[in-house]
């Protein structure tokens, strides 16, 4: 959501342009009328749209003004939802997320414990047809058919493959793009490709050496390459 806003303080804290750009892991979490009703008894339970409600009143959110003025006042929770906060972001950002996320099940309440009906299976179908679609416009995406979340969390994520596109080339070529087409500054700040090369060669989770970059570059303000870091949610 704020990574465009993080652009531009980069900018104003270094001092000269720089490339920023993005990767987010098993966040596309689209809006559909859930598979049963619930009650928001708990954060599990709790209907995406109460539970980003009751949220927004603790939060104090800084909803990018695009967002904001493209949603009426009722509907700015949606922003919280990648698929509505993408078309309004200038920067690059690259998508990897299961068609049938586990995490996407529980919010639409489909119960992945219990037996199959019809109806269970064909709601199951459509959701992943409804993400497939609902990424279709996106500049970079890697979306398997299965059920994982946080794919870039674990070690194995350098096998990951649809067909015979693996994640790892498929982030390198969408890197490519973004470096003959916008990189006309610094190799000081580590693009997404670096840090994936890393991960591949020390096998280990993407994460980890978003991490690793704290320390590596002493000729960039580390305070400031940090909130770069956090803005990745690592923490």
């Amino acid at each position: 959501m704020n990574i465009d806003r993080l652009s531009r303080k980069l900018f104003n804290r270094i001092g000269y342009p720089v490339l920023v750009s993005g990767i987010i892991d098993s966040s596309w979490f689209i809006h559909i009328p859930a598979y049963q009703e619930s009650k928001c008894v708990n954060a599990f339970e709790c209907p995406p749209e109460e539970g980003i409600h009751r949220g927004m009143k603790f939060w104090n959110p800084r909803i990018p003004k695009p967002c904001r003025k493209a949603h009426p006042k009722e509907e700015k929770w949606t922003c919280y939802l990648a698929p509505f906060m993408y078309p309004h972001l200038k920067t690059p950002v690259y998508i990897v997320q299961s068609l049938f996320d586990e995490a996407q099940m529980q919010m639409s309440k489909v119960p992945l414990l219990t037996g199959g009906t019809y109806s269970k299976w064909a709601y199951i179908q459509n959701l992943g047809k409804e993400v497939a679609r609902s990424l279709q416009a996106a500049g970079g995406v890697f979306a398997p058919s299965c059920l994982d979340h946080e794919i870039l969390t674990k070690n194995n994520w350098v096998h990951k493959m649809i067909g015979t596109i693996s994640l790892v080339n498929a982030i390198k070529s969408w890197d490519n793009e973004l470096e003959n087409d916008l990189r006309w500054c610094t190799n000081q700040i580590p693009t997404v490709w670096i840090i994936v090369e890393q991960s591949v060669e020390w096998n280990s989770s993407l994460y980890i050496n978003f991490i690793g970059y704290e320390k590596a570059f002493d000729s960039v303000d580390r305070r400031t390459l940090w909130k770069l870091l956090r803005h990745y949610e690592v923490r």
